[in-house]
C-alpha cells in the first residue's frame, strides 16, 4: 500500500489498549471491534459449511473442475476469515493492514475460481468451443490487477464504529465491477442460450427445472454483485461499506456451492438408480449418445452453477 496509517499496524487488542487510558474512548472502540467480531463468526460459519460441502463434492467427483473451483473459493474464505480476520482479534494477532491485504488477495483468488467454473460450463455447453475458451481465459486474466490497484488506492484504518476497515476512493469498487462483470455476463449468456435452445427443442421436465434454477441463480448472483458494488460506489454505509465485498463473496459462494451440490447429488442419485435397474448384460454395454444429443449431455453434465 502506498498510504500507511499508523493505526493500520495494530491489531484489535492493541487498538483497544491504545485508548490512552480513557474509559469512554475504550468503550467507543469496543462497540466497533465486538460488532466486527460477531460478523466474522457468522461469515466463518458460512465459509466452513460451504467448504465442507465442497470437500464432499471433490471426493465424489474429483475429476470435475467445478468441484475444485468451489473448494478453492470456500477454502480461501475459511483461510481469510479464520486465519486473518478472526486472529486479528486475538493477542499478538495480525495487524489491520494484514487483514485488509488478506481480504483483497482472497477475493481475487475466489473471483478467478468462480469465473473458471463458469468458463468450464460455457466451454462444455458449446461443444468445447476453443474460441470461447480462449476468450474466456482472456476475460479472467485481468482479475489480479485488482491487487495492484489496491496497492495504490487502499488504506487500512481503524474506526470506533466499525473497527478495522479499508478506506478507498469510489473508483476502486467501480474498477472491481469492471473486471468482474464482463466474464460473468459472457459466460452466463453463452450457457443460458444453450439451455433455452435445448428446452425449446426437447421440452423435457429436467430442462425446465435446470433452466429455472440456472436463471434464478444467475439473477441472485448478479443482484448481489451489483447491489454490493453500487453500495460501495456511493458509500451507502460509510466506513463499513467495505464489508460488502466480503458479504458478496460469502453470498455468491453459498449460491454456487449449494447449486452445484444439489445438482451433483441429484445426478449421482439418478445414476445409481439407473445402474441398479440394468441387467448385468446392459451394464457391460458401452452406451453412446447420438451426435445431435451431444449438446444436451454436455450441458446436463456440467451441472450449471454461476459465479
Amino acid at each position: 500500500m502506498i498510504k500507511h496509517d499508523p493505526q493500520g499496524a495494530l491489531n484489535a487488542i492493541e487498538y483497544l489498549l491504545d485508548a490512552n487510558g480513557s474509559l469512554e474512548e475504550y468503550q467507543r472502540r469496543s462497540v466497533g471491534v465486538h460488532m466486527q467480531l460477531l460478523s466474522i463468526m457468522a461469515l466463518l460459519f458460512m465459509f466452513m459449511f460451504n467448504a465442507y460441502r465442497s470437500i464432499q463434492m471433490t471426493f465424489k467427483r474429483s475429476h470435475k473442475v467445478s468441484s475444485w473451483c468451489c473448494l478453492v473459493s470456500t477454502m480461501t474464505g475459511v483461510a481469510y476469515v479464520g486465519g486473518a480476520a478472526l486472529n486479528h482479534h486475538m493477542p499478538y494477532g495480525p495487524s489491520c493492514r494484514t487483514v485488509v491485504w488478506a481480504a483483497i488477495i482472497g477475493m481475487t483468488i475466489a473471483t478467478m475460481a468462480m469465473n473458471t467454473l463458469l468458463l468450464e460450463r460455457a466451454y462444455l455447453a458449446h461443444q468445447r468451443n476453443r474460441f470461447l475458451l480462449v476468450f474466456g481465459i482472456f476475460l479472467i486474466l485481468p482479475a489480479p490487477t485488482l491487487i495492484y490497484r489496491a496497492w495504490i488506492e487502499v488504506e487500512a484504518k481503524f474506526s470506533p464504529a466499525s473497527g478495522c476497515y479499508a478506506k478507498y476512493p469510489a473508483s476502486f469498487p467501480s474498477f472491481r465491477l469492471l473486471i468482474d462483470l464482463p466474464p460473468n455476463v459472457v459466460f452466463t449468456c453463452a450457457f443460458v442460450m444453450v439451455i433455452y435452445q435445448q428446452y425449446r427443442r426437447y421440452g423435457d421436465r429436467c430442462w425446465k427445472r435446470l433452466a429455472r434454477n440456472g436463471i434464478v441463480t444467475m439473477m441472485l448472483v448478479v443482484v448481489s454483485n451489483l447491489t454490493c458494488m453500487l453500495c460501495n460506489v456511493f458509500n451507502a454505509f460509510g466506513e463499513v461499506s467495505d464489508v460488502l465485498f466480503i458479504v458478496d463473496w460469502a453470498i455468491t459462494s453459498t449460491l454456487v456451492v449449494e447449486n452445484t451440490y444439489r445438482m451433483t447429488s441429484s445426478r449421482l442419485h439418478t445414476s445409481t438408480l439407473d445402474e441398479k435397474s440394468k441387467t448385468p448384460h446392459q451394464r457391460n454395454q458401452h452406451r453412446r449418445l447420438p451426435s445431435n444429443d451431444f449438446r444436451t449431455q454436455a450441458v446436463y453434465d456440467t451441472q450449471y452453477t454461476l459465479r
